[in-house]
């Protein structure tokens, strides 16, 4: 019996060592928030050197033609002085260079306004072109405009109706007005025209629309050439619609695109 309770007693120590041995050690709280820290610290170190290394800046710098572009454009929408829009022309020159259509439409209107680039419209034209070639509708918008206004080249109506087609083609709603003000301009003669007054004019030209009206030169029945300024509710319902297009400030607030405010020919 005594040899039975020492062995028990053995073994009852036995599985006391055994519970104790499996007893988990016990972390204080300040380690586990210095791991934390330790983790965030390594986050936040490759987090901020992935962002600097695949910055714009970054991105322009290794010669990406749409990171320059947008590099440019940052600091044209950003411009406070002019060295701001040198560094625009810069970028967007870089770009542009490389063949980027968006770049080689604001390079060439740039060109166009003299900003951050000495005034060159044989420049702005050239560039226009470029990025109108590629189907960039914009660029064909704007150079349709260069073309009504004579800007880089003789003005030529032809040209303005061909391009503004193009952009329109695509979606324009500026372009498909500018279209409409291109051809009405081009027309050789109108036969007749009736006012709201009963009025009639014969064998109109029209010589300029505005937002307000058109001017127009006529055959009067007695011989002779006249010429009249019709006010824009006197006007025919198709051209009071398109005096509608014509923007006397001659840009369209909501667009990126240009707008003819007035076509001209000569008398």
């Amino acid at each position: 019996m005594r040899m039975s309770k020492i062995y028990e007693i053995e073994d009852e120590d036995a599985a006391h060592t055994i519970v104790r041995s499996r007893r988990q050690p016990v972390v204080h709280p300040a380690y586990l928030i210095l791991i934390v820290l330790v983790v965030l610290v390594g986050a936040a170190s490759v987090f901020a050197w992935f962002t600097a290394e695949f910055s714009l800046e970054n991105r322009a710098r290794r010669g990406g033609a749409k990171a320059q572009y947008l590099l440019g454009k940052r600091y044209y929408d950003q411009a406070r002085a002019p060295r701001d829009y040198l560094s625009a022309g810069q970028w967007i020159r870089k770009s542009a260079e490389q063949g980027y259509a968006k770049a080689q439409t604001a390079l060439g209107l740039l060109y166009e306004n003299g900003l951050g680039v000495a005034r060159d419209y044989n420049q702005a034209a050239k560039w226009l072109r470029r990025a109108a070639d590629q189907g960039f509708p914009v660029a064909q918008n704007e150079l349709g405009i260069m073309y009504a206004k004579g800007h880089g080249f003789g003005q030529n109506l032809a040209q303005t109706v061909h391009w503004c087609r193009l952009a329109a083609a695509q979606g324009s709603e500026i372009a498909r007005r500018n279209l409409q003000l291109a051809e009405v301009a081009q027309a050789r003669v109108i036969p007749e025209l009736i006012t709201a007054g009963n009025k009639t004019y014969k064998r109109v030209r029209l010589q300029k629309l505005e937002a307000d009206g058109v001017t127009v030169s006529f055959r009067p029945d007695e011989g002779g050439l006249g010429v009249a300024r019709l006010k824009v509710e006197n006007l025919p319902q198709e051209l009071q619609e398109l005096c509608k297009c014509a923007d006397k400030k001659g840009i369209a607030v909501d667009s990126a695109y240009s707008q003819l405010g007035a076509i001209a020919s000569t008398l």
